[in-house]
């Protein structure tokens, strides 16, 4: 009677997590659920104890891992965490007792890593008083450009551009700073040395197409962003993008056909994409 009733427990509990269906795992979480039984039973044969105990254990570990399938591997990110907080608290305590630049870039680093950016900056301020380098600058922008203050990010990559005037990485950066901070024509002209270096980078095309469409440049956006796509078909943020620049011009037919191709693409979407997705087509519809 006893194992009737926990194989019903079992059964209950493996319906409300899976909202009453059977799924393909059923078969391996019921063939736990009948081990731990059998190993009971081994129990009342034998009267040994240790069996008892181990039916209890697998039971237990089959059901808990339904609710908490990845609950080893909240334990390793629970002790990754310790570790770094650890490593954070030893930096925090040398770098008061001696202030040590290699320690300190170290400690940023680190700092960065675990989206602590407003440490970091103040950290990297202080390092910067003593020692200005394009490494050290970098982390500074990269912790900038993580809260979003593309204010100071400008300053912090134009100081890098000083003495690195064709790093294709800084002059996108510095392309994409400018798009956020609504510059647009300056953007662009940054995109353009970028792609004389890197003429099929997709994010720099597909940035530059926000750009024209900012400028209300339609034929140069609608080609940059077709650019884009014949880079990659299945980039869907350059159809959203190429649907808002139908809807711009009042063409209908052009931005139904491309929310259609994204439908093709995409059959099973996210709640945001199809939220998004929701909104194009009323305002196609409304056109």
């Amino acid at each position: 009677m006893e194992k009737i009733i926990l194989l019903i427990i079992a059964n209950i509990l493996y319906l409300i997590k899976t909202k009453g269906r059977f799924r393909f795992n059923f078969f391996e979480y019921l063939s736990n659920i009948l081990l731990s039984l059998i190993v009971y039973d081994l129990y009342l044969y034998t009267n040994l104890e240790l069996l008892t105990y181990l039916a209890s254990v697998i039971y237990c570990y089959t059901i808990f891992n339904l609710f908490f399938p990845n609950w080893s591997f909240l334990i390793f990110l629970l002790l990754s965490e310790i570790k770094i907080h650890t490593k954070l608290l030893a930096y925090g305590i040398l770098l008061k007792l001696t202030f040590n630049p290699q320690k300190a870039e170290e400690a940023i680093i680190f700092l960065n890593m675990t989206d602590r950016y407003s440490k970091a900056l103040a950290l990297n301020n202080k390092l910067l008083k003593t020692k200005r380098t394009v490494g050290i600058l970098s982390h500074k922008l990269y912790s900038l450009l993580q809260i979003g203050n593309y204010k100071e990010a400008n300053a912090v990559v134009d100081e890098i551009l000083k003495t690195n005037h064709n790093n294709i990485r800084f002059l996108a950066i510095k392309g994409d700073i400018l798009l956020n901070l609504k510059e647009y024509e300056k953007a662009l002209v940054f995109y353009e040395k970028v792609l004389f270096y890197r003429p099929n980078s997709l994010e720099v095309i597909y940035n530059m197409g926000k750009a024209y469409f900012e400028l209300e440049n339609w034929e140069e956006s609608e080609a940059k962003l077709n650019q884009a796509l014949s880079l990659n078909p299945f980039f869907i943020p350059a159809y959203t993008a190429l649907v808002r620049v139908y809807l711009k011009q009042n063409l209908k037919e052009q931005a139904i056909k491309v929310l259609n191709k994204i439908k093709e693409i995409v059959p099973e979407m996210n709640k945001e994409l199809q939220k998004e997705i929701n909104i194009l087509y009323k305002k196609a519809e409304n056109l």
